[in-house]
């Protein structure tokens, strides 16, 4: 049962680290925040000029990195159409390359049939330039009437879910025609990461391309040249000890607006003034209802002093309830004299979860552990060594910490191997129902090399299955010829003698089979045993 529990963990820790591994990224980041200009004064003072820097590295820490985002159709094509102007830039680059060398050869000093020779070969290159730039073009349109006919089937398709209908057609839901090469790929998840993966590293363009303002085109050429897929960039407005903060996010290449919210708060508590502007702006980024998420913490004693933690952030729970963006998250749950809850799942497809979580008192104390059969060696324990003993260890005392133990047994003349050998030891588990504190527990771990045993065992299920396989043909043989002989005897044309003596045989030769069949199934056991044994012993409490 723990090896089936172990290996669907396993499949499903592989599972997720292949969604994230080959999902695309989609990076954030955040730019220094700027005065507005009616409190542009406030500037010289060095301590409210902080906040520019402070703020944006706040609001990136509550940003839950490698959580999933679904970017939009028109997303999608900004990305495709940045990539024709790329390439359109460049053949113009190239066409104005060769027309000036055209140019250039009615200055030369060539012959006539010569001259008109090089100017057809230009004018050939021109033309091909020509034709790919006409070509882009079409692309272009291409993509913009691809995207229109694409949201236009999904808000029709919408539309069609609102009437209901006593039943769908098999050909709707069985059918689907296949896609036609795209121009512009449909949107798929994409992880969000923090630019160069810090929330304290803010993108900085240079003086030019503040100069040329956030809506030109050399800052969004800027900020896509970084990687940058969304940014973050705000003006802030002080009056007293009050400032008015109003959040833009920026998805680039096009540079567009996608959000724009404003919250104002204390220069006291910019942590606060952080959390609420992340909390708005997370459903923007994440192009999804937020997930609201509902705790029950149990007992209540645990719950008066009890800290959540998201993705391994702090998070202040408003009336027992905070927003997530949609994806997996890991949620821990902490509070003094209690266990950790801790739990990672996939929040998504519904618009809130109840999280119910019941912390366990904190256990404390320890236990002594001893082998049923005494023997020198040395304990290691959730990888901590213990003392060796050269003679019989009696019992070590083991500190609990709530959580179930994992230790191994080595025999003491292989405990100081360092010549690469084999050890001999044996793995051991202890569950935590067990762990109390005075209690006393004994295991007997398996001390045998596993390797040698399976190898052992397996080539003596093989040799019975072989002999079982060479004894089945002389069994049936001998069978067939005493059927074939007894309805001779019948039918009058075989001897008495000859049917006993094919009986005969035929008892002989099954008996064999028998005793074949059965050391194959003695050896089968042997080995399943022996492929067990490679799993920790349980500890039970001594007598």
């Amino acid at each position: 049962m723990r090896l089936c529990r172990l290996s669907c963990a396993c499949i499903l820790i592989l599972c997720l680290f292949n969604l994230t591994s080959f999902a695309e990224k989609w990076v954030l980041g955040a730019t220094k925040f700027t005065f507005a200009l009616s409190s542009a004064d406030v500037e010289k003072q060095s301590s409210d000029s902080e906040i520019l820097s402070m703020l944006p590295s706040l609001i990136l820490e509550q940003i839950v990195s490698g959580s999933a985002r679904m970017p939009t159709d028109k997303e999608m094509l900004e990305r495709t159409q940045e990539k024709l102007l790329t390439e359109r830039l460049s053949l113009f680059l190239q066409l104005s390359k060769e027309i000036k060398v055209r140019d250039s050869l009615y200055l030369s000093h060539m012959s006539e049939r010569k001259l008109k020779k090089k100017i057809a070969s230009q004018e050939k290159k021109i033309e091909e330039i020509n034709s790919q730039i006409d070509e882009n073009l079409e692309k272009s349109k291409k993509a913009d009437k691809e995207v229109e006919e694409r949201i236009r089937a999904r808000e029709e398709g919408e539309n069609e879910k609102k009437d209901f209908l006593p039943f769908v057609p098999l050909k709707k839901l069985f059918l689907f025609p296949k896609d036609e090469e795209n121009l512009v790929d449909r949107p798929k998840n994409e992880i969000i990461s923090l630019y160069k993966d810090s929330s304290a590293l803010l993108f900085t363009p240079s003086e030019n391309v503040l100069l040329a303002g956030l809506d030109s085109r050399e800052y969004a050429k800027a900020a896509w040249t970084e990687n940058i897929n969304g940014l973050l960039c705000a003006s802030v407005s002080k009056y007293g000890r009050y400032i008015s903060v109003t959040l833009e996010l920026r998805i680039y290449p096009a540079g567009k607006v996608q959000s724009c919210i404003t919250e104002v708060g204390s220069l006291d508590e910019p942590l606060l003034l952080a959390r609420n502007l992340a909390r708005r702006i997370i459903p923007e980024i994440a192009n999804s209802m937020p997930i609201q998420l509902y705790f029950d913490i149990s007992p209540v004693e645990a719950e008066e002093n009890a800290k959540v933690l998201i993705d391994g952030v702090v998070t202040e729970l408003d009336k027992k309830s905070a927003y997530i963006p949609s994806g997996v998250h890991t949620i821990e749950v902490l509070s003094d004299g209690y266990a950790i809850g801790e739990a990672t799942y996939s929040f998504e497809g519904v618009p809130f979860f109840y999280v119910h979580v019941p912390l366990q008192k904190e256990v404390t104390g320890t236990f002594s552990l001893s082998l049923k059969e005494p023997m020198a060696g040395q304990f290691f324990v959730n990888g901590m060594a213990f003392e060796k003993s050269d003679e019989a260890l009696p019992s070590i005392n083991v500190g609990i910490n709530g959580m179930s133990v994992l230790g191994q047994f080595l025999l003491d003349s292989e405990a100081d191997n360092e010549d690469g050998d084999k050890v001999a030891g044996g793995f051991f588990y202890i569950k935590e129902s067990l762990q109390s504190d005075g209690a006393k527990l004994t295991v007997s771990p398996d001390i045998r090399d596993k390797e040698e045993l399976i190898d052992k065992r397996r080539k003596w299920a093989y040799r019975g299955y072989t002999a079982l396989l060479l004894t089945l043909p002389f069994t049936f043989a001998s069978t067939g010829i005493y059927m074939n002989n007894l309805n001779g005897f019948y039918n009058g044309y075989v001897e008495a003698d000859e049917v006993n003596k094919w009986n005969h045989r035929r008892l002989v030769c099954t008996g064999v089979s028998l005793v074949a069949g059965g050391f194959f199934v003695f050896e089968l056991v042997r080995y399943l045993r022996a492929s067990s044994s490679v799993l920790p012993a349980n500890a039970k409490k001594a007598r």
